[in-house]
């Protein structure tokens, strides 16, 4: 394993983990009149990028362990898997057990895609 493309890579994934959900939630407010969730504040972005390096390190990292395998060799394979296993699903649970509206599931279903772009990139930065 390359520890520069490595760390590239976690630094990409973690800024598009981050930033990919802010149009893509912002679209849905002004067009389907999303509501953002009551209590949420500018702070609470910050404490999202601990987050969001914690989530991309987890993401590369088995994506760089898989790379022997045909899912390591598929960026955007691994990138469905994670749309589906992690974004879809979790959606659906909150939409289910925290009362989501389904405009704030599709929305956050939406911004999953982004782990498609993901696994595209990592598999690019895992090559060069």
């Amino acid at each position: 394993m390359n520890k520069k493309k490595f760390i590239m890579s976690v630094l990409v994934v973690s800024i598009i983990w981050l930033v990919f959900p802010i149009p893509v939630y912002g679209l849905f407010m002004r067009f389907f009149g999303l509501l953002p969730p009551t209590g949420f504040r500018t702070l609470d972005l910050v404490f999202m990028i601990p987050n969001s390096i914690l989530g991309a390190f987890i993401f590369v990292l088995i994506f760089f362990l898989a790379k022997g395998s045909k899912l390591g060799q598929n960026g955007l394979l691994y990138g469905i898997l994670w749309f589906l296993g992690y974004s879809v699903v979790s959606e659906v649970g909150f939409w289910i057990a925290l009362k989501y509206s389904p405009i704030m599931m599709i929305a956050g279903i939406t911004s999953g895609l982004g782990h498609l772009v993901n696994g595209f990139i990592t598999e690019r930065l895992s090559k060069n």
